[in-house]
């Protein structure tokens, strides 16, 4: 979905990489440790610096987390409800949308975070962020009935650089 819109743009394509799952993964162990989670309101920087650092990145805050999340009334869910929910959290975060269900996706005044938005085309004018593309993994954690999913990306600006890129691999 991501890449489609970045098409449509005209942007190069995120690429999947071995090297950001992995960075997926420690980030959302670190939202599960310390039991955090989209309900804290916000991100868990301290957690995301760890991450990178232990990934070979030289990153002093978030750069590399785009975050979405939901709520489920029961312990378990299915392959189809967790689909639905990573796409609802993708359209929030590609159309500024901060409702937390459909039921007022009509309302106007529901779109107003565009930053989401501007990390996912590239388009934030931050040397951190920006890139001709990013390479790409997702994770999700869960603590008690919030699941936040991290979509977390790296751009290329910051796998070439020296400064910020000591031992990364994509």
């Amino acid at each position: 979905m991501i890449n489609e819109a970045r098409a449509d743009l005209k942007l190069k394509p995120w690429k999947y990489s071995s090297g950001v799952q992995t960075l997926a993964n420690d980030i959302a162990k670190e939202y599960t440790q310390n039991k955090r989670g989209i309900n804290n309101g916000s991100h868990y920087v301290p957690g995301i610096v760890r991450a990178c650092q232990k990934n070979g990145l030289n990153l002093e805050d978030n750069y590399v987390e785009d975050m979405a999340g939901f709520t489920s009334p029961t312990p378990k869910m299915t392959m189809t409800a967790m689909k639905k929910n990573i796409y609802f959290g993708l359209k929030q975060m590609m159309f500024g949308y901060v409702g937390s269900n459909e039921k007022g996706r009509n309302k106007k005044n529901n779109y107003r975070e565009w930053e989401h938005a501007g990390d996912l085309f590239n388009t934030q004018g931050s040397k951190n962020t920006d890139g001709d593309y990013n390479y790409f993994g997702f994770s999700v954690s869960k603590n008690g009935k919030v699941y936040s999913m991290h979509f977390i990306s790296v751009p290329t600006f910051v796998v070439n650089s020296s400064k910020y890129n000591l031992s990364f691999r994509p």
